[in-house]
């Protein structure tokens, strides 16, 4: 009698277990179909790589989208040791990180840390949950959803493409141009470093506003990852040492906003990719334009002026 009851007991089990994935599977979630084929910013590059503009979203946001195969692995190696260290070990919910965060909370009687994984931060994204405690509630259940649905490797994905890092960007690839001027694909493990702790507290992390806290910030999640071993600070300071303004390319005006319109005009999420190599050859239409100017420039006596469209 006692085997018939540890086989039924283990068959109900099984089939509740069933069940709850099937819900989670396969029960509605249009805010992630949507998310799904949401708009990123279009970046044009010259007939030789070269970037002449990354175009804005509404609102001024740019969102620049990578594949997953195209982020350097040190850049998704720094993130998730900084936000996740087990995310490919659980199923969106981190039992040892819950159990840590609840004890940290009880003993400073305080809020003082989460437990919020990679799949949970995405799923917040995608469903605009709050921070709250119904809002980790909610989260942990999409998350469940998000696992349930897609590969670790695609969650990844989306949300190193969606991270919100303020200054109206979006994404590490926006990130990067953004506070380090620089492609993705340079980035190394100081400048890893230093994107990954700006999304934590913005305002205070930014480090073309605050250089020194920026550095401290991550020099110390360096260290404490293992990631950095040895000199973390100074190495990470040596990113700064000299200084730049970094703006966004845009280059070729003319040509960017003749090609925007005449893209805006066709179905881009069916017929355009986020990125787009152009015929243009930059440094010809430079000497061009050089040429132009020069000889406008001397040519005051014959009423010869700029036309700009």
């Amino acid at each position: 009698m006692k085997n018939n009851f540890t086989v039924l007991g283990f068959g109900f089990s099984f089939l509740l277990v069933i069940i709850i994935y099937a819900v989670l599977r396969f029960s509605a979630f249009p805010e992630l179909s949507a998310f799904q084929n949401q708009e990123y910013s279009l970046e044009m590059y010259d007939r030789n790589g070269e970037l002449i503009k990354v175009t804005t979203l509404d609102g001024g946001m740019r969102r620049i989208h990578r594949n997953i195969n195209d982020i350097p692995e040190i850049v998704k190696d720094v993130f998730i040791m900084s936000e996740d260290s087990r995310f490919y070990f659980h199923p969106g919910i981190d039992p040892l990180a819950v159990l840590r965060a609840v004890y940290q909370n009880i003993t400073e009687e305080r809020i003082v840390s989460g437990a919020s994984t990679i799949s949970m931060q995405l799923a917040r994204i995608i469903s605009g949950t709050g921070h709250g405690y119904k809002g980790k509630i909610c989260g942990a259940i999409d998350a469940l959803r998000l696992e349930s649905r897609l590969s670790k490797k695609e969650i990844l994905e989306l949300w190193l493409n969606n991270i919100p890092f303020s200054f109206q960007v979006e994404g590490v690839a926006a990130a990067s141009y953004q506070f380090l001027g620089l492609d993705i694909r340079y980035l190394d493990i100081e400048k890893s470093l230093i994107l990954a702790v700006i999304p934590r507290s913005p305002a205070n992390m930014n480090p073309q506003r605050n250089e020194d806290g920026a550095v401290n910030a991550a020099a110390a999640l360096g260290i404490r990852s293992g990631i950095l071993k040895e000199n973390a600070r100074s190495r990470i300071q040596n990113i700064f040492n000299n200084k730049s303004i970094h703006t966004w390319p845009d280059k070729a005006p003319h040509f960017s906003l003749f090609l925007e319109k005449k893209i805006n005009g066709i179905n881009r999420k069916q017929y355009v990719p986020w990125e787009i190599e152009t015929s243009l050859d930059l440094n010809l239409n430079n000497i061009l334009e050089d040429r132009i100017n020069y000889h406008i420039a001397t040519s005051g006596n014959s009423r010869i002026t700029k036309y700009l469209i």
